[in-house]
């Protein structure tokens, strides 16, 4: 499972306070170059492996002045193997909601 596994890279371990939910929607943010606003997980489960992935963003701004410091969106993408791998079901998270399943 190797081949689809992600990195977490804290430095010293580091964190944000987040980005203030004013201002631009980036504030100027334009990501990792290290790949580490993705976190992801991996399980095997009665025959099929599950792949979770979580997208951190210091700040959620859908709109000029309606957001939040923080965010996590995630998704689980279940194959049938490693070898030649078909997605067989995928789940989503929506903010504050439970998980849906596709």
């Amino acid at each position: 499972m190797s081949k689809h596994r992600l990195n977490l890279n804290i430095l010293d371990g580091n964190t944000s306070g987040g980005l203030k939910p004013t201002g631009s929607q980036s504030s100027g943010c334009t990501g990792s170059s290290l790949g580490s606003q993705i976190y992801g997980r991996a399980v095997e489960y009665e025959g099929v492996y599950g792949f979770m992935y979580s997208w951190y963003m210091p700040k959620d701004e859908t709109l000029p002045g309606l957001g939040h410091r923080h965010d996590w969106e995630a998704c689980v993408v279940w194959i049938d193997s490693l070898d030649d791998p078909t997605i067989v079901a995928l789940s989503a998270s929506y903010h504050y909601y439970a998980y849906y399943a596709y």
